[in-house]
């Protein structure tokens, strides 16, 4: 969608969200998940982002729009490159040879 992207420096999407392409978020803490209603959470950690620095970042994207929309095309052409379905079904395809039977 070539949008800028703003998203917590903590978890998943840091495998595709880089300073290069999003604005990530620093994190203020960790808290640890203890009384969530899906307990398959408890025990895990939700990262609290850091409420200054997203306004920071808000204030970049708001004051900088050229080298947000930047961010924005190079987030489009890494997910496009990384996630195009040629590159995935060979990532599968590899992992299935490991568990062939008779290598």
């Amino acid at each position: 969608m070539e949008l800028p992207v703003i998203g917590t420096n903590w978890s998943g999407q840091t495998d595709f969200m880089n300073e290069s392409n999003s604005y990530l978020i620093d994190v203020k803490a960790l808290v640890r998940i203890s009384d969530n209603e899906n307990p398959l959470f408890n025990g895990h950690y939700w990262a609290e982002p850091s409420v200054k620095d997203l306004r920071k970042k808000m204030r970049q994207v708001l004051e900088r729009p050229d080298a947000a929309k930047g961010k924005a095309r190079q987030a489009r052409k890494d997910l496009l490159e990384t996630y195009d379905p040629k590159a995935i079904s060979k990532q599968v395809i590899a992992e299935i040879e490991k568990y062939r039977i008779g290598r």
